[in-house]
């Protein structure tokens, strides 16, 4: 694994599927999860056509914490 010229991104070969780069996030950019999810949260507030689905705009409200933690864990995994 080799870091790109971006400080959040991390680019591998895609041994898998065989594809010639294969990028994902580096901890800095996935320690910006939290802020999106708010980002997210807050514009429910302010635009009632927002494109979030219902199920997720849900999950944050009841259950922010544990989904956070989940799309964390599972950016973490790839």
């Amino acid at each position: 694994m080799e870091q790109s010229n971006s400080e959040w991104r991390m680019k591998t070969k895609d041994k898998a599927n065989k594809l010639p780069k294969l990028y994902s996030l580096t901890g800095k950019a996935i320690d910006l999860v939290p802020i999106v999810i708010e980002i997210i949260n807050w514009n429910t507030v302010y635009d009632k056509h927002t494109a979030a689905p219902k199920q997720f705009v849900e999950r944050i409200k009841n259950d922010n914490n544990r989904l956070i933690g989940e799309i964390v864990a599972n950016l973490k995994q790839t």
